[in-house]
């Protein structure tokens, strides 16, 4: 979408870059438990950023980020981004 709008430029087809740039990389699938996690946070501003952060707590990851509220989130394992 941002390579379309000339926001990025990817070089080549847009989806032969993600197929790269992916390569060796785990996605993080949406489960029952995640979504449960996510209704409880109280990250008030966006639900994508608590699916975000309950995806990095029930997979027991660490999320990079410079969101304050994110960072200041109990129970989520962070690393600030600034």
């Amino acid at each position: 979408m941002l390579n379309s709008k000339g926001r990025i430029k990817l070089s080549g087809d847009a989806g032969v870059w993600i197929q790269r740039a992916i390569e060796g990389i785990n996605e993080a699938v949406l489960t029952h438990e995640i979504v449960s996690v996510a209704g409880n946070l109280l990250v008030q501003r966006d639900p994508s950023d608590c699916m975000i952060a309950a995806t990095a707590i029930v997979n027991d990851m660490t999320l990079l980020t410079a969101d304050d509220k994110l960072l200041q989130l109990p129970g989520l394992k962070t690393l600030a981004n600034r």
